[in-house]
């Protein structure tokens, strides 16, 4: 079992459109993170974040995200710092690049899953 952490990148981008955004609130930033890996897309509906799109052409979980683990001032500037992390599972890598590719199904933990289930407007 491998596990990698990778950056989430060009989520400054996503913060226009949410002009009451609070980065001080941890649970605001994973789920507007979360958001941005999992609904925005290139015009050819491929990952807008060119990380995650790499990580899931190659079988990925995303197990988890975590705020303020990316202190460099690169990192303060995207989102407060927020870093998602990665899970390579030998054992269903196979099964989750074919699903990724055939329909675009990305495999997540539970933990990830439940940041999707919370309404925009329950978040401050």
């Amino acid at each position: 079992m491998r596990q990698q952490l990778g950056m989430v990148q060009d989520i400054q981008i996503q913060l226009d459109m949410y002009p009451s955004a609070n980065l001080d609130n941890p649970e605001w930033l994973k789920h507007y993170a979360e958001k941005h890996l999992i609904e925005t897309k290139t015009e050819a509906l491929t990952p807008s974040d060119p990380v995650a799109y790499f990580h899931l052409c190659n079988g990925v979980l995303i197990e988890n995200i975590h705020k303020g683990t990316d202190l460099s001032a690169n990192g303060a500037n995207r989102l407060a710092g927020v870093m998602v992390k990665h899970l390579y599972d030998l054992k269903k890598i196979d099964k989750n690049q074919k699903a990724y590719a055939t329909e675009q199904k990305i495999v997540e933990s539970r933990e990830v899953k439940s940041l999707l289930s919370v309404k925009d407007t329950d978040i401050n």
